[in-house]
């Protein structure tokens, strides 16, 4: 957690409430290049049979396969944990959706989110 540029301590207690929380009920791979994290794959929620797939790859390392790599592996975790993988992401993020389609996952449904800040 420490090492990584893309989900930080502050990621989790976000999502998680406490890191703590995600390192007893989450799952998490990470790609290294010595010391520096370029490809990471956490859940950013679970549940007893879930896992919401977040994913991140380093820009000076995309178009390696990668989060492809990092990905099969999260998915054999979620699998292996009981969980079912689910995948979200905006529909114009379409390096997002050619990965997860590369992966397996079907485009289910379509929804608008609506966000702001006060």
């Amino acid at each position: 957690m420490t090492a990584s540029r893309a989900f930080p301590p502050n990621y989790y207690e976000a999502y998680w409430g406490e890191t703590a929380r995600f390192l007893s009920k989450g799952i998490g791979i990470a790609i290294l290049n010595g010391e520096n994290v370029v490809s990471e794959c956490v859940s950013i929620f679970s549940s007893m049979d879930r896992a919401e797939i977040d994913i991140w790859t380093d820009e000076s390392y995309r178009g390696k396969g990668l989060a492809l790599l990092a990905a099969q592996h999260m998915i054999s975790t979620c699998l292996e944990k009981k969980r079912t993988p689910h995948w979200d992401c905006d529909v114009h993020h379409l390096a997002s959706i050619k990965l997860a389609e590369k992966l397996g996952f079907q485009r289910l449904k379509t929804y608008r989110l609506f966000y702001g800040s006060r």
